[in-house]
């Protein structure tokens, strides 16, 4: 697919810049089976809930897949941990939020 393709979500129309051929999908299939754990292992340190830490390690490979191609410069692992981090801060985010309603 091409960065100007379009899916539909439940919500809105969004671009899809997902990882377009097999090489893509076997780097981010290898980085999972290699470095999956330390992931997870570091969200569980970050956020204390193995369950939590469970879900963004699951989105995070989520935004992987549709996130720019594998090529565009960044490599995998630091894009997946910036991502994993981001996450982990909204979640922070959205606790701090909800305590204080």
């Amino acid at each position: 697919m091409s960065s100007a393709t379009r899916i539909r979500s439940r919500h809105a129309a969004v671009p899809y810049f997902g990882m377009s051929n097999s090489s893509d999908i076997a780097l981010l299939t290898r980085f999972v089976a290699d470095c999956g754990d330390d992931l997870l292992r570091y969200l569980v340190r970050r956020l204390r809930c193995r369950e939590s830490a469970a879900d963004l390690c699951q989105e995070t490979y989520l935004r992987l897949y549709t996130g720019p191609a594998a090529g565009s410069g960044e490599h995998l692992p630091v894009r997946a941990y910036r991502i994993a981090n981001h996450r982990t801060i909204d979640q922070r985010r959205k606790q701090t939020a909800r305590l204080a309603w």
